[in-house]
């Protein structure tokens, strides 16, 4: 007489048949949102950002082989109000053509509105295409592209997005060295880039190298170029039953710009552009979940960064301006002759992620995340929460559905 299973345990036909159920349950579509607030530290009313959005979207699946999904986008951005002269340099520019030994202090500029994007993913693309705020000085066209013909090991992408470095960057200003209210406009850089991914391994172990590059324009604004690379590798170190796993690696990070484009002032994009830049961490990834309903994720990474930031022209594209200033003695770039001048950092380098998701009924999951970085010479915090609701019953099984919805990017084919 064949041994039977204890009242309650599941039989390894119903693991079989809970997990085929969990991957049909997540070819569904659903519908939610997202609310987040960034803040990114600098001087108030220059670089300081304020950044508040609320993302909505509605994604259907077309069978089993392709998503469309719809976003909208508020966002609410502003820099802080100006304060008194803290430079002491009378005619240095604190933004725009403004110098810091003004005593007219501009009025607080806003950069609030809807922007959107419509996507389309399959198991091997994903196309997306969007607009910044029309409501912003400066608005563009974006874009999203992705392959991977061959699966996660190879991948090719494209995107054509805003720079978030500033509300300079993001959005574009007025100048309020002539007019807060009706001064010429400069910023809103937009990148378009385009890269590879190369990746191998599996749970246990992996490796993975990215290479990237493009150009980055905008209104008023010195055209740019940028490369980038990375390596990474990652290692399995513990993992608990029903409970998650501990991850150690490895991380190496390089850039090139053409163009150092760091400064506020008219004709500069407001954006971290480093001449060169190496960075070295030591990443840490903790996931995993108590139960089938709780998920969580918890990456960290600390290491050393060292750069180059060429000098830069006040007023790299009006000569009137920038001939203020004279010529500079010696032939050395500095703030009393209208130069930004070159600087060279070491220091220590850390970035944290962590999310959670919780399916509290039978097709809603609510979470939330936090993130802090200093990788672009500064610090940059957001915290957020998100809800989702599923058009179709999700079934639990050991490892999915996670809840932990991708909220940046193309969404994937399946509910992760």
């Amino acid at each position: 007489m064949a041994a039977q299973a204890p009242i309650g345990a599941v039989t390894p036909r119903q693991q079989a048949q809970n997990a085929l159920a969990a991957i049909e349950s997540s070819y569904s579509g659903f519908a939610g949102g997202t609310g987040f607030g960034r803040f990114r530290n600098g001087t108030a009313g220059v670089d300081r950002l304020y950044d508040v959005e609320a993302p909505v979207e509605a994604s259907a699946v077309i069978g089993h082989a392709a998503r469309i999904t719809a976003v909208a986008n508020p966002v609410f951005l502003n820099s802080g109000v100006l304060g008194g002269t803290a430079v002491p340099v009378p005619t240095l520019p604190y933004i725009g053509s403004l110098a810091t030994g003004s005593t007219n202090i501009p009025p607080q500029q806003f950069s609030n509105g809807i922007g959107g994007e419509l996507q389309l993913s399959t198991r091997m693309a994903g196309v997306a295409v969007g607009y910044t705020p029309y409501q912003f000085l400066v608005h563009n066209v974006t874009g999203r592209v992705q392959l991977s013909p061959v699966g996660e090991r190879f991948i090719l992408y494209g995107e054509r997005q805003p720079v978030k470095d500033t509300q300079l960057s993001y959005a574009g200003l007025r100048d309020p060295g002539v007019s807060a209210t009706m001064g010429p406009v400069w910023g809103g850089v937009i990148a378009t880039t385009g890269g590879v991914r190369l990746s191998s391994g599996g749970s246990a172990s992996s490796f993975s190298l990215d290479a990237d590059g493009g150009v980055l324009a905008g209104r008023h604004v010195q055209d740019n170029y940028v490369v980038r690379g990375s390596a990474q590798a990652a290692f399995r170190v513990r993992s608990w039953a029903n409970a998650g796993s501990l991850s150690l690696g490895g991380l190496f990070t390089g850039m090139h710009y053409q163009r150092n484009e760091y400064g506020v002032s008219y004709g500069q994009g407001g954006y971290f552009s480093p001449s060169w830049y190496f960075g070295a961490g030591v990443p840490v990834v903790l996931r995993g979940g108590g139960d089938t309903k709780f998920h969580y994720e918890v990456q960290g990474s600390a290491g050393v960064r060292t750069f180059r930031q060429d000098a830069a022209a006040f007023f790299p594209l009006d000569p009137a301006l920038q001939g203020r200033y004279g010529a500079c003695a010696s032939g050395v770039l500095t703030y009393s002759c209208g130069y930004y001048p070159e600087t060279v950092t070491t220091g220590f380098d850390y970035a944290v992620h962590g999310e959670f998701s919780y399916r509290f009924a039978e097709r809603w999951y609510g979470g939330g995340f936090v993130r802090s970085t200093n990788r672009n010479n500064y610090e940059d915090v957001a915290a957020g929460f998100f809800l989702r609701f599923a058009f179709r019953h999700q079934t639990t099984a050991e490892g999915r559905p996670t809840g932990l919805f991708v909220t940046e990017g193309i969404r994937p084919l399946q509910i992760p």
